[in-house]
C-alpha cells in the first residue's frame, strides 16, 4: 500500500491489482503485492535422498544451490506468476513480502 501511495504521489497513476486480475490482453503497468518464492532445481529434497540411499551412493552435496535455470515466483492468496526481467535470481530467497511494478508479458 505504501509503494502505489508513493507512485501516485510521484504523479504517475499505477493501479494495485491481484494477479487474479490480470488479462492478456491489458499492457498497462501495475503493480502487485505477494510472497517471493524461489523455484530451485538444485535444493535439497528428501525423496531424491531417500531413493539415493537405496538404489546409488550418495552424491556429495554441492557448494552452492543456486543455478541458471531458478525461477522467482510472486503468489499472492489465489494465484502465482512468473517474474520476469531485469531480476538477479541468486540474490533473491522465498518468503519476502513484496511489492512489484511491471506489466504482464
Amino acid at each position: 500500500m505504501i509503494i502505489f501511495k508513493l507512485l501516485l504521489l510521484l504523479g504517475e497513476k499505477v493501479d494495485l491489482k491481484k494477479i487474479s486480475e490480470l488479462h492478456e490482453d491489458s499492457r498497462e503497468d501495475c503493480i502487485l503485492i505477494g510472497t517471493l518464492f524461489k523455484h530451485m532445481m538444485l535444493k535439497p529434497s528428501i525423496l531424491k535422498e531417500i531413493a539415493e540411499e537405496n538404489l546409488l551412493a550418495p552424491l556429495p552435496p554441492p557448494q552452492d544451490y543456486n543455478d541458471v535455470s531458478d525461477e522467482i515466483v510472486l503468489e499472492d492468496d489465489i494465484q502465482r506468476i512468473k517474474l520476469v526481467g531485469n531480476i538477479n535470481v541468486g540474490e533473491m530467497v522465498s518468503g519476502i513480502v513484496c511489492g512489484v511494478l511491471g506489466e504482464l508479458n
